[in-house]
């Protein structure tokens, strides 16, 4: 017999992808949205076990990261950050299903 010739995988290759962001500022608004979505969702109109203070916290909370997201926006300075994505060297059409 024949030795077949082994194949071998393409080596991922790396690409960095250089971006301006603003941590700061997108962690607030993240909390803001965090908050809000727990606001809608602690207000059932049927709810039995409805809590008025939770809701007027979390309200509360959605407010001031909300504009303290808005006040970040304008005030901290935006940092550059470098992104990995790593492409494994197959296309999405050699991929088997």
């Amino acid at each position: 017999m024949r030795p077949t010739d082994a194949i071998v995988p393409p080596k991922p290759r790396t690409e960095e992808v250089r971006v301006m962001r603003r941590p700061k500022t997108r962690r607030a608004l993240q909390v803001c949205v965090a908050a809000a979505a727990s606001a809608l969702v602690a207000t059932p109109p049927v709810s039995p076990l409805n809590s008025h203070a939770l809701i007027i916290v979390l309200v509360g909370v959605a407010f001031v990261s909300g504009v303290s997201g808005l006040v970040l926006r304008f005030v901290e300075q935006p940092r550059e950050i470098v992104l990995r994505k790593v492409h494994d060297g197959r296309e999405p059409s050699q991929l088997i299903h």
